[in-house]
């Protein structure tokens, strides 16, 4: 199993707070869906040769 350490700031932290709100959803999950879609925006990126 990987660890991922992420940081983030004050704002980011305060707009994942309120969206999990809305959406009833833990943090935890929030992330996780974040890195996922994260990860799977970044493998189209590659694919399509758009990668920098």
């Amino acid at each position: 199993m990987k660890v991922i350490q992420i940081q983030i700031d004050d704002t980011t932290h305060q707009k994942l707070k309120v969206a999990v709100a809305q959406n009833g959803e833990s943090i935890k999950n929030a992330i996780i869906n974040a890195i996922k879609y994260y990860i799977e925006t970044t493998k189209q990126m590659q694919k399509n040769g758009k990668d920098k």
